[in-house]
């Protein structure tokens, strides 16, 4: 939620609900940090995601149609909605952001040197529909209407038989796909999933002390406690964030 919320330049409309840039996200994360989240009611991390789930493709018996479930980010806050965490003060900065050669295996070598990346594709009407097997519908004839753009996170990538692809997470629910998550035909750019990609390397975990004191966008920051943490967790965390935003 504090991406959503607090970066009016990753988005056109000041509204992180309706979309915005994965490249300013990732700068974001550079420039001015993020706390901790966490799921739906979970009580995780300093600000939990404040909206209920809702179903893409109109089919759900658990949730409401997102058509009618419009919500608008809340105004930035520099306290955390969370009131039991313990991470009242800290946040994930970012070293360095950076696109990802649209090549297979710079994609592959990224995920396995760093952890999951973000990716954002077109997709259209077959996409909603996507239950199983190897994404690949991108043909005029088959994949229907053009809806727009989506990003996602990938985390893998593996073979089933013969045919490559890419392990993928989307932020449509669990009742979407494969339990929320997808395979995409890998190695041809399908529905160029591979021309823009975007990863990040982590830099430090700032949190509050009781001495020196140093305020960066609401949130204090003594520079004499920095925590380092593995790479992964925090990239990990960080994209995350950027695919419920998208």
């Amino acid at each position: 939620m504090d991406l959503m919320t607090c970066c009016k330049r990753c988005t056109v409309s000041k509204d992180g609900c309706r979309g915005g840039f994965v490249s300013r996200a990732w700068d974001y994360w550079v420039t001015d940090g993020i706390v901790s989240g966490g799921d739906y009611e979970s009580k995780e991390g300093c600000k939990p995601y404040q909206f209920p789930k809702c179903s893409h493709t109109s089919k759900s018996k658990n949730y409401p149609d997102c058509s009618t479930s419009m919500y608008k980010a809340d105004i930035c806050s520099n306290k955390c909605t969370n009131e039991n965490t313990a991470e009242q003060k800290t946040k994930y900065i970012g070293k360095k952001w950076y696109y990802v050669p649209a090549k297979e295996e710079e994609i592959m070598r990224e995920i396995y040197e760093h952890g999951p990346v973000s990716a954002t594709f077109n997709i259209y009407e077959s996409f909603f529909n996507y239950t199983g097997g190897i994404y690949s519908d991108c043909d005029k004839k088959t994949r229907g209407r053009f809806l727009g753009k989506r990003s996602v996170k990938i985390l893998g990538w593996g073979k089933d038989r013969s045919k490559k692809y890419w392990l993928a997470a989307n932020s449509w629910n669990e009742e979407w796909g494969k339990n929320g998550f997808f395979h995409i035909r890998r190695g041809s750019n399908t529905c160029k999933i591979e021309g823009d990609v975007v990863a990040g390397i982590p830099d430090k975990v700032v949190t509050v002390s009781t001495e020196h004191h140093q305020e960066i966008n609401g949130f204090d920051i003594n520079r004499k406690r920095i925590h380092r943490i593995t790479q992964n967790s925090i990239k990990l965390l960080v994209v995350v964030l950027l695919f419920f935003m998208i």
